[in-house]
């Protein structure tokens, strides 16, 4: 399973807010309820994708409303199981990825985007980030590569576009074979 436990969530959090923070990760497709002792939460959330994991980590200590939260990874090996029925909690988020309004930052799903740009959504939708947290992500993108696969992925995609633009106008212009 590609899951994390997520624990020490405030108990006020509704777990349609716990799904839209870590939606931020990648697409949930469960979150299951492991308790509250009135104080705070645990819960079990569960990711589409394996790489959604390693973004979840990176929120280890961040804070989501008023309370700084854990995120632990699941060691133990499952036996196959294919997970539980979703949770029906009432007017929840969908887990789908968050949007910018960049369709071309859009268009990629929450678990291959790099890091800090995951982060960087998190602070403008007004999450609080100590410092330490990013500074993982940043140097996660930096060990693995992705700040810089990301940013040529995106430089080669400008390029299509703008090739695909100066064919249409050499088609309408009538200059084109």
């Amino acid at each position: 399973m590609s899951s994390v436990i997520a624990s020490d969530i405030p108990s006020q959090t509704t777990p349609a807010e716990v799904r839209k923070f870590f939606s931020f990760a990648g697409k949930i497709t469960n979150l299951i309820p492991l308790g509250d002792d009135g104080k705070v939460k645990k819960y079990e959330v569960v990711f589409a994708s394996p790489k959604a994991v390693s973004t979840a980590l990176l929120l280890n200590d961040a804070e989501l409303n008023n309370g700084f939260i854990r995120v632990d990874e699941i060691k133990e090996i499952t036996d196959g199981e294919t997970g539980k029925a979703p949770q029906d909690d009432g007017p929840g988020y969908d887990g789908d990825a968050q949007k910018t309004g960049d369709a071309k930052y859009d268009a990629v799903d929450q678990e291959n985007k790099p890091k800090y740009g995951v982060f960087a959504q998190l602070l403008a939708e007004g999450y609080i980030l100590k410092d330490e947290v990013v500074k993982q992500a940043t140097e996660f993108d930096k060990q693995y590569g992705i700040s810089e696969g990301w940013d040529k992925f995106i430089d080669d995609v400008a390029k299509v576009q703008q090739e695909g633009k100066r064919l249409a106008g050499l088609k309408q212009s009538g200059k084109a074979a």
